[in-house]
């Protein structure tokens, strides 16, 4: 219990170090504590309390042991943090991808919290957040899969169906600057031209 506690002390430290400029405006999710302090557990040694934090966060349908062995790499980072706690990042299980990093954005998701409704500023917040997610894919040197789930909102019909192209485009360049000797394969799912 003490242990516990003094992880959550530690998250909250963390958040109010770290909190970007870009993310002040937005509250600070709930998630985002017990995302921190799974890190800190995992850190320490103890994962399987991390691995019961999370699953209760997240709840038992998501897969949390690629999350958790990210962290046991020093990952995620508090942006990375923030995209999970919101909804719009998520873990996909590892036996869709060969036991390689898949990762889904939730693109609706995406635009509610943004509250985006311009085909620029959606692609704009979009290319950040590939920029951001690209260390999900560091210990694989871009082995791996980023699933896109969502239908267009009104408004963003035609920028739509550019978005499988735009976010390949985004991880070509992660993989360039960070060195990858391959390049996630972005997954179309139901819902996507």
């Amino acid at each position: 219990e003490q242990r516990f506690s003094d992880c959550v002390s530690d998250a909250v430290m963390v958040i109010s170090t770290l909190w970007d400029r870009d993310l002040r405006r937005a509250p600070v999710p709930e998630f985002l504590f017990d995302l921190l302090a799974a890190k800190v557990l995992v850190q320490q040694g103890d994962r399987p309390v991390a691995v019961s934090l999370l699953t209760r966060a997240l709840g038992s349908k998501i897969q949390v042991s690629p999350l958790v062995e990210l962290m046991a790499e020093g990952g995620p980072t508090i942006k990375t943090c923030w995209w999970l706690s919101m909804g719009v990042l998520r873990p996909v299980a590892l036996t869709l991808s060969s036991g390689y990093p898949a990762w889904s954005i939730d693109l609706n998701r995406l635009v509610a919290l943004s509250n985006l409704s311009l085909p620029l500023s959606f692609h704009c917040h979009l290319m950040r957040l590939v920029r951001v997610i690209g260390e999900m894919w560091e210990s694989s040197s871009g082995e791996g899969s980023l699933y896109l789930a969502g239908r267009a909102p009104p408004g963003l019909n035609h920028a739509w169906k550019d978005i499988p192209y735009w976010v390949a485009r985004g991880l070509a360049r992660e993989a360039c600057r960070r060195g990858w000797q391959k390049t996630p394969v972005v997954c179309r799912p139901l819902g996507l031209p």
